[in-house]
């Protein structure tokens, strides 16, 4: 691009530090790195020196007489920035050319409805009163809410979302001064990247810098059921404790398969007694049916009801008290404000580490290890249980301690008929 250009901006000077002549000065065309042809140059005489001005001179108006200047309007700077602009895109769109204008729109489509420091605390709890995060389970709500609000809690709730960075939410989901588990780290990591990603798509941030963050690992845990005592000792006393009022949600989770989050959401009135099949909401959302084994049937009709919710309302309190009663390792924070009269001097020893430690979701892991014995049909299985063939084959068909004798010892646990 072409400048108004005279040719006294090519100036003759003689320096009193070197006694030379010094021609100086730029031509009105550039160089391939987009800046003016500069011109700068000694002599020791005078007509040396001004003998090669003018011949630099008329270099530059014979380009400006060739037809092709332009005025503009734009200063040193612009035209130099717009020149190295035109060249990005060059670049990167060799085959497809893009002008400074298609940029320029693309930037302001993307900028121009952003809401600039949009605070923390503001976005959590709009996140929070979305109709679709309204819609999810309870389970899911819970968890989620938890893990926001304790992200909000190790910040200023007026911090903008613009501050966080990818290094500055890395360094806080892996920091090992917090005592979170690997599995936390993990399900922390999702939340805050849902919770941008949403924030991304309502405009409230630009983007995602989760997206940048490594992926924390899973901890691998060893495939693992309930051995057959462990089985006979939490339905023993899940008959026994609150008159049996949490029997059905230990046997729909220890021989149906049911996830805790299931059985919490079912009704009696969903139960078809005469096909044996319940349809139950499943993860995300999905619906599907399951049927249900008759040792899970013997264990719901005892206890069964025309309607009404399947689990008590005390079944939080009832559930610690029942695995600590079973043998498990139980803190006494999870037995605060529990009944436990007649129980006391077994709930004193409730945190010995001789104890096993209750690992999550072992009844269900329980409950499709054995149907997966029964039937050895790893499609049926993986139907049955809400998952896929390839989660059956690597988690559910050889589990420590699960044999043929086992098996027919797990199917014939039933309740007592006092």
């Amino acid at each position: 691009m072409k400048q108004s250009w005279d040719k006294e901006y090519i100036k003759v000077e003689k320096r009193s530090t070197t006694g030379k002549w010094h021609v100086e000065g730029v031509l009105p065309y550039r160089d391939k790195n987009g800046k003016r042809e500069r011109v700068r140059k000694r002599f020791t005489t005078k007509d040396q020196a001004y003998q090669f001005a003018e011949q630099e001179r008329n270099k530059g108006i014979n380009y400006l007489r060739s037809g092709t200047e332009r005025h503009t309007r734009l200063n040193e700077q612009q035209e130099a920035d717009a020149l190295s602009a035109l060249k990005i895109l060059e670049a990167k769109f060799p085959d497809d050319i893009r002008t400074l204008t298609d940029a320029v729109f693309f930037y302001c489509d993307q900028f121009s409805n952003i809401n600039k420091n949009y605070p923390l605390g503001d976005a959590i709890t709009k996140y929070l009163a979305n109709p679709k995060f309204v819609k999810c389970s309870s389970e899911h709500k819970r968890q989620f809410t938890r893990r926001l609000k304790r992200f909000l809690n190790a910040h200023d709730e007026n911090t903008s979302l613009d501050w966080f960075t990818s290094d500055y939410i890395e360094e806080w989901i892996y920091d090992e001064l917090r005592e979170v588990s690997d599995t936390e780290r993990r399900n922390e990591y999702a939340c805050i990247h849902a919770f941008l990603n949403w924030c991304v798509k309502k405009e409230l941030v630009f983007k995602n810098v989760c997206t940048k963050v490594d992926k924390p690992d899973a901890t691998a845990h060893k495939p693992q059921a309930l051995t057959i005592p462990q089985v006979k000792s939490l339905m023993k006393w899940a008959q026994e404790i609150d008159c049996g009022s949490t029997a059905p949600f230990f046997a729909l989770a220890i021989f149906g398969g049911l996830r805790p989050s299931e059985i919490a959401r079912l009704d009696w009135s969903q139960f078809n007694w005469e096909e044996k099949v319940i349809t139950i909401e499943g993860k995300g959302n999905r619906y599907r049916s399951v049927d249900l084994p008759e040792t899970c049937i013997t264990w719901l009709k005892k206890y069964a009801e025309e309607n009404g919710s399947v689990v008590p309302a005390n079944l939080k309190n009832t559930w610690s008290l029942v695995r600590a009663l079973a043998g498990f390792r139980i803190t006494r924070r999870q037995l605060y404000g529990v009944d436990k009269e007649g129980y006391d001097d077994i709930c004193v020893k409730c945190q010995d580490e001789s104890r096993p430690k209750w690992v999550s979701d072992v009844m269900r892991h329980t409950a499709i290890t054995y149907y997966q014995k029964q039937n050895q049909d790893i499609g049926k299985t993986a139907s049955w249980a809400g998952n896929s063939v390839s989660i059956i084959n690597t988690h559910y068909r050889a589990v420590e301690g699960v044999t043929g004798t086992t098996n027919k010892q797990f199917w014939k646990i039933l309740p007592s008929k006092r």
